[in-house]
């Protein structure tokens, strides 16, 4: 029997043999509710960078397990052709493969013209919004992972099965949001995923858009140039500029904390809305050399999302800009960061959730402290609707914004500094009936 290349297979195709490297198998599973595998199932991979999809029946599952392994080459005769699956394709190929007890496996030793160990079929991030209701081919991505979810419980269809979020980001730093289902929770071992050196590449085979299925695999660190294309821009991004850290509002000086009851006129989202912080202290984490995302004082992790959002507050007599984050930004918005970043899906910085800017032109009394560079909200309560809180020693405490500007310049002069003019804006623009 003569050699055929995987690219010049067809449905006519008879009495062949294929070299190639079996650079894929996975257990098709049915749901988690049916206890029975369903086949074995592989992408073939020849030295022309072709690939194709083979599978085995239930049937011959035992015996094909034990002959073939990932990652070797063989040189396989004996196979069937049949026409590819017209929806959920592995591989973009006319042709789908059978295997069977006659089929032979030979592995192949001697030395071969090379063959690539990964095929995967990559769409663009910016290509995926396309794909989010055509589940004719799937997906394969990849992307360093930078953050991953705890494992949930869900209900779908009345089974109850779990879950889990894993986010990972481009090259250009472009993010995107997967979510593991049931079995293909087992493909991701995250204690590898805290091991250094970071970042950590990772691979999601075989997957409709923003989710798994049951042919998912999961790839860590390939050897892929795309891997290595995503390892060189985050050294770029991180060599390039310092990561900022929070400021606690231990720092503010008792003398320059403030009482103020104001309106949000406007969020200022050029650095995102949130963080990613340590589960200890709270400090942002920060990378190292070897972009390990971790904590000076607590070490690497994965951490928390956290808010951090630059706010305009006024009050009738002028405006500040003061920061908003952690436990103030979760009172205010009635909701964590990390609920909505894991549960609700709002990963990307660029998308802001309802509930942040639901927020705008609802008073609330502030408590915010000044560090000597900027403003800071050390504490909110909401004044109308069911999240009103009530402090009455604030109360008597608050003060103007024009006021809180006026004291800040007196002690930046007294200090040498310059004035502060540049805190109070102007905001009547925003407000035509003032």
């Amino acid at each position: 029997m003569s050699r055929i290349l995987l690219a010049d297979i067809n449905l006519e195709t008879r009495n062949r043999v294929i070299r190639v490297r079996v650079c894929r198998i996975w257990t098709w599973r049915r749901p988690l509710y049916v206890e029975q595998d369903d086949g074995l199932q592989c992408v073939l991979v020849d030295n022309h960078d072709d690939a194709i999809h083979a599978l085995m029946s239930e049937v011959d599952l035992e015996i094909e397990s034990r002959r073939i392994c990932e990652g070797f080459v063989y040189q396989i005769s004996n196979f069937h052709c049949m026409r590819n699956q017209e929806e959920c394709i592995i591989v973009p190929h006319q042709v789908q493969l059978l295997f069977n007890h006659e089929t032979q496996f030979r592995p192949v030793c001697e030395s071969i013209p090379p063959i690539p160990y990964y095929w995967f079929f990559f769409v663009n991030f910016h290509d995926l919004s396309s794909r989010l209701d055509d589940d004719t081919i799937l997906t394969d991505v990849v992307g360093a992972i930078t953050h991953v979810g705890p494992i949930q419980q869900m209900t779908s269809n009345g089974n109850i099965g779990t879950k889990r979020a894993v986010v990972i980001y481009n090259s250009m730093r472009r993010s995107l949001r997967i979510t593991l289902l049931n079995s293909a929770i087992d493909e991701l071992d995250v204690s590898i995923v805290r091991i250094p050196p970071p970042p950590v590449i990772v691979v999601f085979t075989n997957s409709i858009v923003l989710r798994s299925t049951l042919s998912t695999c999961v790839f860590i660190n390939p050897v892929i140039h795309e891997a290595d294309e995503i390892r060189t821009r985050f050294r770029e991004l991180f060599s390039s500029h310092a990561l900022q850290t929070a400021t606690a509002a231990a720092s503010v000086m008792e003398d320059s904390i403030f009482v103020v009851k104001a309106v949000i006129t406007e969020f200022l989202f050029g650095n995102g809305w949130y963080y990613t912080s340590c589960s200890s202290c709270k400090e942002e984490l920060e990378q190292s050399d070897t972009f390990l995302l971790g904590c000076p004082e607590h070490g690497p992790q994965m951490g928390i999302p956290t808010f951090r959002i630059e706010t305009c507050l006024y009050d009738g007599s002028g405006s500040i800009q003061t920061e908003l984050s952690g436990l103030p930004a979760e009172t205010l918005f009635d909701v964590t960061c990390q609920e909505l970043v894991d549960n609700s899906g709002y990963v990307s910085q660029e998308i802001i959730p309802q509930v942040i800017s639901d927020r705008l032109l609802v008073e609330c009394m502030w408590q915010i402290g000044h560090d000597g560079t900027k403003f800071q909200v050390i504490s909110v309560y909401p004044q109308y609707g069911r999240n009103s809180k009530r402090n009455e020693p604030l109360e008597n405490k608050c003060t103007t914004i024009d006021e809180v500007v006026h004291k800040i310049d007196l002690n930046n002069r007294m200090s040498g500094k310059e004035p502060s003019e540049s805190i109070l804006r102007n905001v009547v623009q925003y407000f035509p009936w003032h």
